[in-house]
């Protein structure tokens, strides 16, 4: 056994490395033995305050991100339950800047395909540029159940969907930029979890290599010509990274490109055995996990699976909840009841399935019982209800009874509770409320 109870590295998964003779390897093996590093990435729309933390390391590739010297008990600061910040490894926050780039300052309609947790979704959310409109997508249940929690904190509208990447290639040509971040055997993440390193054997390598071509096949109709594919793992094989790379390039059709230039100081090496431009974060050489990326341009004659364009939906303005308009900054939303919950849909040049839409709140007969994503979205008019601020003991036990008000923290919203004169409800989600003992 290794540090921690870790099994050792598998040895086939070392001769697999060993195999490609390359300097950027080497040294590999011995890092994953190491600690891993502690990165948190600041929301640009929230922030958090000045001195907060210790933030003289900077993560080199990302402006909001930076290093922490320890690992403090998160779940009980109510910054992270605000959507203030998001912890997240280093290297994956590379996404922002590659978002970033890619965009150019122009408005993009952007494709999450396999995007919980949240946190590369949620670093594209705040690089697009004013205007863009964002879909995040993951297959299975209880994960999706995370990246909603997730992108609610975060605040910055977006849809979210749950089923197969298939579904996207009914919607021909409609984004600009697709990120596929597909399963993978998760070799990168052997330094800090051991069951990468139980799991991992040639047959899985091969199994997830196949699935993501798979993956990839279905969302390639969904990108318009011009448009472009981020592709990416967390592991170090070629078979998953550099080998689908050119397969993607060969038979679909399309070139790599680097959206903008990479420091030869932050470590980040390129693709092994290829001429295609990606990128490779590798712990021996860099502060973070294992990640690799390719950026991929559509080019105009690119081919792909032929797919029929979904059937249209329209979407009415229910004029019966009128009053709730005002409750989020976008005279534009179009309010709509769904079952018993009161949607605000965003319309953009998606189809209407895919517009973005925040939950304003839960219809109990006459009333609206404001939600928790309404408190933590970016688009709320906190000026119009009650408020109040609470102390950070009482935010992290937030049972405590604060009257029919707006709870705020640092004076940006936690959640909402409900007065009935002897007692007061809180509104938190039951399933969203910490689980530990503080």
């Amino acid at each position: 056994m290794n540090r921690q109870g870790f099994p050792e590295i598998p040895s086939g998964f070392v001769r697999e490395i060993e195999s490609y003779g390359s300097p950027l390897t080497q040294g590999l093996a011995a890092a994953l033995d190491g600690e891993p590093s502690v990165a948190v990435r600041v929301n640009p729309a929230k922030g958090v305050p000045d001195g907060k933390w210790d933030a003289t390391r900077p993560v080199p590739w990302c402006a909001e991100g930076f290093y922490l010297p320890e690992r403090p008990l998160f779940t009980a600061d109510p910054h992270l339950h605000q959507g203030r910040y998001y912890v997240q490894d280093a290297s994956s926050m590379i996404i922002a800047r590659v978002v970033a780039g890619l965009a150019d300052g122009r408005p993009v309609s952007y494709l999450d395909a396999c995007a919980a947790p949240g946190g590369k979704t949620t670093a594209a959310l705040s690089a697009l540029p004013p205007g863009s409109v964002a879909v995040a997508n993951e297959f299975d249940r209880k994960r999706h159940v995370i990246l909603c929690e997730n992108l609610a904190k975060w605040g910055v509208p977006a849809t979210v969907t749950q089923g197969s990447v298939g579904r996207f290639g009914s919607y021909p040509a409609s984004f600009d930029i697709v990120a596929a971040d597909v399963p993978c055997s998760g070799e990168g993440m052997m330094r800090k979890d051991a069951e990468a390193r139980r799991q991992w054997t040639p047959a899985l390598t091969a199994q997830c290599a196949s699935l993501q071509r798979e993956i990839i096949a279905d969302l390639w109709p969904a990108i318009r010509p011009g448009g472009y594919l981020i592709y990416s793992t967390c592991t170090f094989n070629r078979h998953e990274n550099e080998e689908n790379v050119e397969w993607i390039i060969n038979t679909l059709g399309g070139e790599t490109v680097m959206p903008q230039p990479i420091d030869p100081s932050w470590g980040i090496a390129p693709g092994i055995g290829t001429d295609a431009w990606c990128m490779r974060f590798m712990p021996h050489r860099l502060d973070g996990e294992g990640l690799f990326m390719a950026i991929i341009r559509k080019s105009d004659g690119a081919i792909g699976k032929q797919t029929r364009p979904a059937r249209g939906q329209t979407l009415r303005h229910d004029r019966r909840y009128d009053r709730c308009r005002e409750w989020i900054a976008s005279p534009e939303a179009i309010i709509s009841p769904e079952g018993n919950r009161l949607l605000a849909y965003l319309p953009c040049a998606l189809p209407a399935a895919l517009w973005p839409r925040i939950e304003l709140g839960e219809i109990k007969g006459k009333d609206i019982v404001p939600s928790q994503q309404l408190a933590m979205s970016t688009l709320l008019n906190a000026g119009l209800f009650n408020s109040c601020d609470i102390s950070g003991q009482t935010a992290v036990a937030i049972d405590a009874p604060r009257g029919f008000v707006l709870l705020k923290f640092d004076g940006l919203p936690l959640g909402w509770v409900k007065n009935l004169g002897n007692r007061a409800n809180n509104l938190y989600p039951q399933e969203w409320r910490i689980r530990m003992s503080l």
